[in-house]
């Protein structure tokens, strides 16, 4: 009985002009389907009523004893503004839905809210760069509520988003919508749209089975030490607003040497999971202890627990701890880890840059990683998953207009990454921790842990360096048109960005000749630090021949397309020369590219540790100390002696005492983005004993030359 409209008379009425009746039907979305549109069909014939349809609408009486007679009527009128218009008006669009839920209604507890919900779309090929979109409530005083603000981010490289709805234990059973609004695409062209927001979701408030909490394996408690905590979890639900769970002692088990820790767990808006730990004071081993659990708060009628548990005191363990990291399935932007022990435990530990595990400040400690993590006990910041989550989606923010200075930012983000995290160990078996997949490529990243196993030993310390592969070297697309052809060089790259899915700002013209007959025009693909795979072999991916083909349908002539990897020949130093003169230390360096050259000196460097190229472009020392005032960098011209200098004066400072100077030059070629430098066992590097008594010992004459010839 839907879309009918009715007006119940009670008596026999005239109808005149002030029955005239106004129906607004208002938000009108674009349905889910409609029909090709053509401007030569004839919809009388494809439509059985098109009148009905399109143009007119009826009014149906029943006959009752009010009537003058026993017949029914019926009465058709001409529509104003074609009111029916509606079912043909819609034709059928390119532009798709987003998903949500698989397009099935969601199941919500009022007082919680639910597991995390997918939104994707309904196919394997995302065709934009960027989409993000706003969930609100479809009436203004909706009771749904929505994570993260009701803001969700979708991408070529996270083609999905998930999200939590709740509502408070006050509201009323029933069906509501959730009322989606599209904030922004950004299509790999620039102008192309591909995405609409979803279609409205259904949200069925009900009052569904209450959520039982499961009590996570009670272990033995040892004395005068914390005990392994023990996990209360709601499942993959969590409360609206909150409530709190009180742990005590049974009254026939009371004794004033066992605490718990904390006594009260609070549940707060969004949380799923919460712990606490039992100590012991000095009592009798191997006692079972019975203690008990109460719930109240605002939210506690949607869930229930056992109430009585036991536990035994006695010793976990005597041994040390020891634990190790085992990465496994490495790629451009994904690691997995996973963790092997010797028993159970508590692991505290951290994922960061190599630049944060030198020059973080506390980076490494125990305090530091702990107070960046959710803990398990009090429950606090932020999970692994969610701050890589805000990584990830401050990335999707940057500005891509500049590749070369949207990459340039990517890297600079990477050296700040700091994940953290606390987790239960159930046992010595390898176990997996985390599957990082929105790492940034061709990275350095250590992994430090603190593996805890309650045997009363200090927490064993340990760490692992890893790096990411990399996707740094574009690839070069050929194209030979058999023709000579007069559209811009933006057009073709606009419709190659939308044909391989790739901003059009990572497309650029290399070459370009146009005769007669024919027009070659060579690109270059460069590289996207974020994506898992490289630019040649994303291209691989495609079918030449459809890309041709799209081409022609957008008006260029036939051609010839291939695709290649060009060989990028490294850095390297052809040859150097050291002076000391009476006022300046002089090196003349000859490089192979382009690019930079940076020499940096070191009092009495630890020459067992390495100086990488990192630690030079970022001007600091071999033990990550900054160095900035003892660096020197210039531009360098292919095969051209250039000249760096260090001011004698440097060497003389008051109170400076030093019986070593090591010198270190690097070179890098002019890449914005990952400079390809001199690999580090061929840096230009030499240590000086004594060099204030070289420096005296000689005034205007040349002292030392070195000579290093690494190609002819």
């Amino acid at each position: 009985m839907n879309n009918i409209v009715t007006f119940p008379i009670s008596k026999l009425t005239k109808i005149n002009k002030n029955w005239w009746t106004f129906i607004k039907i208002g938000e009108i979305t674009d349905p889910n389907k409609g029909f090709p549109h053509n401007p030569f069909e004839d919809y009388e014939n494809t439509f059985d009523l098109y009148d009905y349809w399109t143009g007119n609408f009826r009014i149906f009486t029943v006959a009752d004893r009010l009537s003058l007679t026993a017949d029914s009527k019926s009465y058709t009128s001409a529509s104003y503004s074609n009111l029916n218009a509606a079912y043909t008006g819609y034709f059928q669009s390119s532009i798709i839905f987003l998903r949500v839920n698989n397009d099935e209604p969601i199941q919500l507890r009022n007082g919680t809210y639910t597991d995390w919900i997918k939104i994707d779309i309904n196919d394997n090929v995302f065709n934009a760069s960027f989409v993000q979109i706003k969930a609100k409530n479809y009436n203004y005083d909706g009771p749904l509520d929505f994570s993260d603000n009701g803001i969700y981010n979708l991408s070529d490289t996270k083609p999905f988003s998930y999200f939590k709805v709740g509502a408070p234990s006050s509201s009323v059973y029933g069906q509501y919508y959730i009322s989606w609004l599209k904030i922004i695409e950004k299509s790999y062209d620039g102008k192309s749209i591909y995405y609409r927001a979803p279609a409205k979701t259904i949200v069925q408030i009900c009052n569904l089975s209450v959520y039982t909490i499961q009590v996570g394996q009670i272990y033995k408690t040892p004395m005068r030490i914390n005990s392994i905590p023990i996990t209360l979890s709601l499942g993959p639900v969590s409360p609206f607003t909150g409530f709190y769970i009180s742990i005590y002692l049974s009254s026939e088990n009371y004794n004033s040497n066992i605490f718990f820790y904390p006594n009260v767990l609070n549940f707060s808006s969004g949380i799923s999971e919460a712990s606490f730990s039992i100590i012991t004071g000095d009592i009798i081993l191997s006692r079972e202890c019975k203690f008990e659990f109460s719930i109240d708060g605002t939210d506690a009628q949607a869930f229930d627990i056992v109430k009585t548990h036991s536990f035994f005191i006695g010793t976990i363990t005597n041994d040390d701890p020891e634990a190790n990291f085992i990465i496994t399935d490495i790629g451009c932007t994904h690691i997995s880890v996973n963790l092997s022990t010797n028993g159970v435990g508590v692991i505290t530990w951290a994922l960061m840059s190599e630049f944060m595990y030198y020059r973080g400040k506390y980076s490494t400690e125990f305090f530091n990683i702990e107070n960046n993590s959710r803990t398990l006990i009090e429950n606090k910041g932020l999970s692994i998953k969610e701050q890589e989550s805000i990584f990830f989606n401050e990335l999707l923010l940057l500005d891509d207009i500049n590749w070369d200075e949207y990459c340039l930012n990517v890297f600079l983000m990477a050296r700040k990454i700091y994940f953290t995290s606390q987790n239960f160990v159930h046992g010595p078996e390898i176990s997996k921790l985390y599957d990082f997949n929105y790492l940034v490529s061709d990275n350095s990243y250590v992994l430090v842990g603190y593996f805890d196993n309650f045997s009363g030993n200090d927490p064993y310390y340990f760490e692992n360096f890893v790096s990411t592969l990399s996707v740094k070297e574009p690839a070069n697309i050929d194209i030979t048109f058999y023709e000579d052809i007069q559209d811009s060089n933006d057009t073709l790259i606009e419709i190659l960005s939308n044909v391989i899915k790739v901003n059009k700002n990572r497309l650029v013209v290399i070459n370009s000749t146009r005769r007669a007959l024919n027009t070659q025009i060579s690109l270059s693909l460069k590289p996207n630090a974020l994506e898992n795979w490289s630019s040649f072999t994303k291209l691989e991916s495609f079918n030449l021949n459809e890309i041709n083909n799209t081409l022609i349908e957008n008006g260029f002539p036939k051609s010839k397309i291939s695709i290649s990897q060009p060989y990028v020949n490294p850095q390297s130093f052809l040859s150097s020369e050291f002076f000391i003169y009476e006022n300046f230390i002089v090196f003349n360096i000859e490089v192979y590219k382009d690019g930079v050259i940076c020499c940096e000196y070191e009092f009495d460097a630890d020459l067992n540790i390495t100086l990488t190229s990192d630690q030079i472009n970022l001007k600091f020392d071999r033990n990550w100390k900054n160095a900035s005032d003892k660096i020197e960098c210039i531009k360098a011209r292919s095969q051209i002696y250039e000249t760096i200098q260090f001011n004698i004066s440097k060497f003389f400072e008051e109170n400076l005492e030093y019986n070593s100077v090591t010198f270190t030059c690097n070179a890098c070629d002019n890449d914005p983005i990952s400079p390809q430098c001199v690999s580090e066992g061929e840096f230009l590097q030499h240590t000086y004993n004594g060099l204030k008594e070289q420096i005296n010992g000689y005034s205007k004459m040349l002292v030392i030359s070195i000579i290093l010839a690494y190609l002819n």
